[in-house]
């Protein structure tokens, strides 16, 4: 059963990050803040099957940013209403430097999209608007791209039928075991 759950979860993942309007693109990220999980909502920008990797961007000044520098577990919630599926996925978090060729890669589809102003705000994400519009600077692209490679997936079908959950990990070969769990 868990090989069904598992290859569900790829399905829609793989589908998400082609298509806007599937409910996995966007998800919530919890990160290990000032002593309480930080939750927020975030874009899936590629998803890697082959090397089983999630990609987010983000401001490079938001508060993931450090979290993820001083503790890189992460976990990922996804879940699909219509489809009544939730796959929850621990990663761990890297910080792609700005010099690969993979950060200017999706730099330069940033770069060519209107989600650039996103990226162009002159103070940082969640500071104090007082009595003036958010004032964007082209000059600097505040630009973080966020590489999670996956470590598990719990992955729950709910069904009138009955429901269905397992636990996907990655062993250390890179070899994929999975188990079936109670739901």
């Amino acid at each position: 059963m868990w090989k069904d759950l598992w290859d569900t979860a790829i399905s829609e993942l793989t589908r998400a990050k082609v298509d806007r309007r599937h409910p996995f693109r966007y998800f919530s990220l919890g990160t290990l803040g000032h002593n309480f999980p930080e939750l927020r909502t975030v874009v899936l920008r590629d998803f890697d099957k082959q090397r089983m990797m999630l990609y987010l961007y983000t401001d490079s000044r938001t508060p993931k940013v450090k979290q993820i520098a001083d503790d890189p577990n992460i976990s990922c919630l996804f879940y699909h209403l219509k489809k009544q599926l939730q796959v929850r996925i621990r990663c761990k978090a890297q910080l792609i430097d700005e010099q690969s060729e993979l950060y200017q890669n999706h730099l330069q589809k940033i770069k060519s999209s209107k989600s650039i102003q996103d990226y162009t705000t002159s103070e940082a994400p969640g500071a104090r608007l007082d009595e003036h519009d958010v004032i964007y600077d082209l000059d600097y692209v505040h630009f973080t791209l966020i590489e999670c490679c996956i470590v598990d997936f719990d992955i729950l079908q709910l069904s009138r039928d009955g429901h269905k959950r397992c636990m996907v990990e990655r062993l250390e070969d890179g070899v994929w075991r999975g188990i079936d769990l109670i739901p």
